[in-house]
């Protein structure tokens, strides 16, 4: 644990210095530059972080590691959205990560180190040199992506202001927190997958599929409930001057699905030693996404921000499915894909139908939805079984069952 707090602090310390620099040489508004600080700080504090539930991972501590992450994920929404209604504006969103980053940290190191294994020594530069030089094309790789997702917020500041990047960065709250669920389900499965991998191959095949079955369920639904209810929500949690932002929210939708998808592709190769393959595309879609966005944005402004999210999640999704498609072959997710539609479409009818309180059309929409799925059978009594384990014991239920 020494060597890993060491090289996530010294990654921390040097994207964050590199961050404030940015920030200061820039000519944008002061609200922008503190946004950038702030967020910068929150990164440099769930960086140790990971060194603390990295262990829960390594010891299939599931449960704990997903309520760590949940409480991070649902707090942080919670807070981001309760700063912009209340006209905190940019600031408040940056005031909320540091916020929701340090007190989660603080949770997450105490819980480990009382509950699961006590810190032995203090930092180690040996191990932690060491540690880098090992992890360098993972920790290469989860670089680009984090470029690859905050490209788009500076180019949009940039070339569009920042009124635009109220918008966008709003509809990107919403979205973050489903982001946040999708990796820490996806991380949760790395352990196992990799265990599979040199035991079991036909049964990661197994779990895969499983997994890839839950996450495309769960995102088209909410890429369909974005596309009909985007503008109601927006409405309701940031007020009609945010209204605009509600477009990019439905295209964000769209690249939801992928997201859950491309995180759960991601822990794949990982298990499957294929770090320095993963490198090479994340490095080819960060590449496209700045290309994207360049193009996209002096024409389409947030708008095209979300594009350009899409076209790379779709370029990472084709990418990585035709590397694991044996895993996942087209006579399964044809079927797959047919019935989670036709579920999706029922619930847009329905939700499209009604006209009531964006609350009530929301829980209508997940309750119609849930109710197609098991009518055309994208959901049995297996998944059934599966989904009630999830929520009353943990995730290792969830493996055990696949």
């Amino acid at each position: 644990m020494a060597a890993s707090l060491t090289a996530r602090t010294a990654l921390g310390i040097l994207s964050m210095a590199s961050i404030v620099v940015i920030a200061l040489l820039s000519h944008k508004h002061i609200e922008v530059k503190l946004l950038m600080i702030l967020l910068g700080l929150a990164m440099l504090i769930t960086n140790m972080l990971g060194s603390f539930t990295s262990v829960l991972v390594g010891l299939e501590r599931f449960k704990a590691y997903g309520l760590i992450s949940a409480t991070y994920s649902f707090t942080y929404s919670a807070l981001a959205i309760a700063a912009l209604y209340l006209g905190f504006g940019l600031v408040g969103i940056g005031v909320s990560q540091l916020i929701v980053a340090a007190a989660i940290t603080l949770l997450g190191i105490f819980f480990v180190s009382m509950k699961v294994m006590k810190p032995a020594g203090g930092l180690s530069i040996a191990g932690g040199i060491g540690l880098l030089k090992m992890s360098a094309p993972l920790g290469l790789a989860g670089i680009l992506v984090i470029l690859y997702y905050r490209i788009g917020f500076v180019l949009l500041s940039f070339i569009k202001g920042d009124i635009e990047l109220g918008y966008y960065n709003s509809a990107f709250t919403i979205v973050n927190g489903l982001l946040l669920f999708a990796g820490t389900f996806s991380g949760t499965l790395l352990p196992r997958l990799s265990s599979l991998y040199a035991e079991d191959e036909e049964n990661l095949g197994k779990l895969f599929r499983t997994a890839f079955k839950y996450l495309f369920i769960l995102g088209i639904g909410f890429a369909f409930g974005a596309a009909v209810l985007a503008g109601p929500i927006f409405d309701l949690l940031f007020g009609p001057e945010y209204h605009p932002g509600a477009s990019s929210l439905a295209i964000l939708g769209w690249a939801t699905v992928l997201m859950f998808i491309n995180s759960l592709h991601n822990n794949t190769l990982v298990a499957l030693n294929m770090k320095k393959k993963l490198l090479l595309i994340n490095g080819v879609v960060a590449a496209a996404n700045i290309l994207l966005n360049i193009a996209l944005i002096p024409r389409f402004g947030f708008r095209g921000a979300a594009g350009a999210v899409l076209g790379s999640e779709l370029i990472l999704s084709i990418w990585t499915y035709s590397i694991l498609r044996v895993h996942n072959p087209g006579s399964n997710l044809i079927p797959l894909a047919i019935k989670t539609l036709a579920a999706a479409l029922a619930m847009t009818f329905v939700v499209n139908l009604i006209h009531a309180h964006v609350v009530i059309r929301v829980a209508l929409g997940i309750a119609v939805y849930a109710l197609a799925l098991v009518a055309v059978k994208g959901l049995d009594r297996s998944d059934l079984q599966i989904a009630s384990r999830i929520i009353k014991r943990s995730a290792t239920d969830f493996e055990t069952a696949t």
